[in-house]
């Protein structure tokens, strides 16, 4: 095989005359999607669950984009997509948007996104016929950059969730609840020392 060479007939490395691309880590991973019903022609709630490992910084992303698979209809009233229990920093102007298949959840810029599990929730107006290709996509986006993407297989008709999406919600603040529960349950204790040694027999 002949080697690339310049004008002076000299060869050189190929590779170092191609543009590489700059390689990024955002810290996230998503966790899986879930639903409240797979029949076809009803309203069901959908839940995409994305968790950040490390604090993303002020500016680093502009917003998530989640995208349903054909013939599934995002409902575009704003008060229908949700975030719980932690809520994503987003703009008080039009902090969701939705255009076709594309749900969009715009950040706000000013804020870092602080580490987390976040469930992104929202209504959405099942098909009558499944789409063969039935994926849903979820993107974090920096204006017209794809910083981060995950691809999830979608529900089929009669079709199970892996999970209860109203369980999921609330299973972040488990662990904060068990530690004020273990707190409490440590000032009972103490406080009934106390209670004891006063009742208790001086020596």
């Amino acid at each position: 095989m002949a080697l690339p060479q310049d004008h002076n007939k000299d060869t050189f490395d190929a590779n170092l005359r191609i543009p590489g691309l700059d390689l990024k880590s955002i810290p996230i991973r998503c966790n899986g999607l879930g639903w409240t019903n797979a029949d076809p022609r009803v309203l069901a709630y959908v839940l995409i669950q994305i968790r950040v490992l490390h604090e993303i910084p002020a500016g680093t992303l502009q917003r998530f984009t989640v995208r349903a698979p054909e013939g599934i209809m995002f409902n575009e009233d704003p008060a229908k997509v949700t975030v719980l229990p932690k809520a994503l920093p987003l703009r008080l102007a039009i902090p969701t948007q939705v255009a076709g298949d594309l749900l969009s959840l715009y950040l706000d810029e000013m804020a870092a996104v602080e580490v987390g599990t976040y469930n992104i929730r929202f209504e959405v107006s099942n098909p009558t016929i499944y789409p063969h290709d039935n994926t849903w996509s979820i993107f974090a986006m920096k204006d017209i950059t794809m910083e981060f993407v995950h691809v999830l297989t979608g529900y089929y008709e009669g079709q199970a969730s892996p999970f209860d999406i109203h369980i999921a919600q609330a299973r972040t603040n488990a662990a904060p609840h068990g530690a004020r529960c273990s707190l409490l349950l440590l000032f009972l204790v103490l406080t009934s020392r106390g209670v004891l040694d006063l009742w208790a027999p001086s020596r």
